[in-house]
């Protein structure tokens, strides 16, 4: 459906239909440009994916955007229908042509990071889940690791602000006792950023799924 400038759809199940149906679901939400993003025509969609953790098979997914989104859930609808795993659509080979699409579609990069979610290399909360911990009080850090223009043109109230380039540096103010929660603008600098803390012996760490794109879009 389209309302106003945003272009919404939906396929498969949502997480709340699974757990009744007696599946575990795991998703994540990653953004990303419809198409290659030097293009002026390109626009900014953001996709949910959903598996079962246990047999891996995708079995949903809510996007909404600017962009297109129909190519995207044209290839979902697929994956579900076929049995498909998040693995599988990782290593599709997808279409490519710089005015339409990127070289790596946003579908494969969600699979991607979702397939690291399920194999525990990759520990995501998504916004809800940040919010009600803020709400909370809970004795959470949350570091931001963007750059300084970044952080100074928009942040989350209460979070700590160190670069990525200068984390390696400064880990030794990280009690490992606490929760650590990494965002950045998309969620690929965090991610780099939980692989450093993993190095070093820090195990609660997660990542904002979708990063401040998605914790101040509050779209899905």
């Amino acid at each position: 459906m389209k309302i106003f400038d945003y272009n919404i759809g939906a396929v498969g199940l949502n997480e709340e239909q699974l757990c009744k149906e007696g599946f575990e679901p795991i998703s994540v939400i990653v953004p990303g440009p419809d198409r290659d993003h030097f293009f002026p025509s390109a626009k900014l969609i953001y996709i949910k994916l959903i598996a079962d953790r246990k047999s891996k098979k995708v079995l949903g997914s809510q996007i909404i955007g600017g962009g297109d989104i129909l190519s995207r859930l044209y290839t979902i609808t697929t994956a579900i229908s076929s049995g498909m795993k998040v693995s599988d659509i990782a290593k599709l080979d997808l279409a490519y042509a710089p005015p339409y699409s990127s070289a790596m579609d946003i579908i494969i990069t969600a699979a991607n990071v979702l397939n690291n979610k399920i194999d525990g290399n990759y520990n995501g909360i998504s916004p809800v889940e940040l919010k009600d911990k803020l709400k909370r009080r809970e004795n959470i850090i949350l570091l931001d690791v963007r750059s300084h223009s970044e952080y100074d043109f928009d942040s989350i109230p209460g979070s700590t602000h160190i670069p990525l380039n200068a984390l390696r540096g400064r880990l030794h103010q990280f009690p490992k006792d606490r929760e650590i929660i990494i965002c950045c603008r998309s969620g690929v600098n965090s991610y780099e950023g939980l692989r450093i803390f993993k190095a070093s012996g820090f195990n609660n760490v997660k990542v904002l799924d979708g990063g401040i794109v998605t914790f101040r879009g509050e779209i899905i």
